[in-house]
């Protein structure tokens, strides 16, 4: 993180879980005594939480506004009340995990801070020895999510 942040980034995803399935609240208060919680996103490790709500509470209390999350769901238009929630509550919100065109206008009427989607699709390349399967990005859908965030 110190490299980064002497490199130029301005902030820094983190984030674990304890062997109980709950964020790592030590580890990340280390985190935010060295660098500041302003400085520290916290990916989804908070939606593989056993305990969403509280473990969002912590964040809070850690001083650590900014996330990416479902929403502590799968797809994360499933998790939208605890998106909402959070943005309420004042946390940064992108939102991530079954992000696409068709779903965008939840997200921006929401105001969440910003969306983080794949846009790839899928090729098979079978090889004798390998699956091959690659995930190229699209650029149009790419494109085409930025048109509907946008608008």
């Amino acid at each position: 993180i110190q490299d980064a942040l002497h490199a130029g980034a301005t902030r820094a995803v983190v984030g674990g879980l304890t062997p109980e399935g709950r964020l790592d609240t030590q580890a990340l208060q280390r985190l935010v005594e060295r660098f500041g919680g302003h400085r520290l996103v916290v990916h989804r490790a908070l939606d593989a939480s056993v305990d969403w709500s509280a473990d969002a509470e912590r964040l809070r209390y850690l001083g650590i506004r900014r996330v990416l999350t479902s929403g502590g769901a799968a797809q994360a238009v499933e998790g939208w009340s605890n998106v909402a929630t959070l943005i309420r509550a004042g946390f940064d919100v992108t939102v991530g995990s079954g992000v696409n065109t068709e779903n965008a206008a939840t997200w921006t009427g929401l105001k969440v801070a910003a969306v983080h989607a794949s846009c790839r699709s899928q090729e098979e390349h079978p090889t004798r020895h390998f699956e091959g399967t690659t995930h190229p990005v699209e650029r149009w859908m790419v494109k085409s999510l930025v048109r509907a965030v946008s608008s």
